[in-house]
């Protein structure tokens, strides 16, 4: 368990935006996840911001920048994206959006992703972000599980890619990389859909925040 943390350096704002990996899912409830439990763990030391979405991937923040940003003026951001950039799709984002609005072409385009997806991402590589979009956009994304790995052609080689890119980033744009899941059983960081985090997950999340806050600017109580 960790103790309260208190603010140096004045530190008096937090922003978390983040996609749905951070909240909860059926087996893992609200107190278990990290957000839930990194305020907790702040202990009312600074107002917190918090800025989920489902689907939320870099070009949404950058869109986004001035409500979830300028106008926050925080002091430090936690951004927390996911598989939703690095993912292959089977069409590009703008045809998908066109088959979902119509009730029968949405049922019929997720009847073919459930169960053509991995034949077609291995035939065809949209993503919602290039490589190169994501490198101006910029997040580390979180090791795939096994119902991702055997949905989507080649993620686990993609993710490495981008997450290359990302240390690459974080050298010229001088931000931090949140490595929690660098040494870790990498079988149990996501739940059965090899997606979203389990208890485990969101664990090492929070335990790696922690770390790095309280190496900057915190201490415990």
């Amino acid at each position: 368990m960790f103790g309260n943390i208190i603010m140096k350096h004045h530190i008096k704002t937090l922003t978390i935006i983040t996609d749905s990996l951070s909240l909860s899912r059926d087996c893992t409830p609200i107190e278990s996840t990290w957000v839930d439990r990194f305020m907790q763990t702040m202990g009312g030391g600074a107002k917190i911001y918090f800025f989920p979405q489902r689907g939320r991937h870099t070009k949404d923040i950058i869109l986004q920048k001035q409500d979830l940003l300028t106008y926050q003026k925080a002091d430090i951001v936690i951004i927390q994206v996911s598989v939703v950039d690095a993912c292959r799709r089977i069409i590009k984002r703008g045809w998908e959006r066109i088959l979902l609005t119509l009730p029968i072409t949405r049922y019929l385009y997720k009847i073919i992703s459930k169960r053509l997806m991995f034949h077609l991402t291995s035939l065809y590589k949209f993503h919602y972000v290039s490589p190169t979009c994501f490198k101006e956009n910029i997040y580390h994304i979180a090791p795939p599980g096994k119902k991702l790995i055997e949905k989507v052609y080649n993620i686990q080689e993609d993710i490495n890619h981008y997450n290359a890119i990302l240390e690459e980033c974080s050298l010229e744009k001088h931000f931090t990389i949140a490595q929690a899941f660098k040494d870790c059983d990498k079988n149990h960081i996501t739940i059965a859909d090899g997606h979203h985090l389990s208890r485990y997950g969101h664990s090492l999340v929070l335990n790696c925040l922690v770390k790095i806050l309280k190496s900057r600017a915190f201490e415990r109580i």
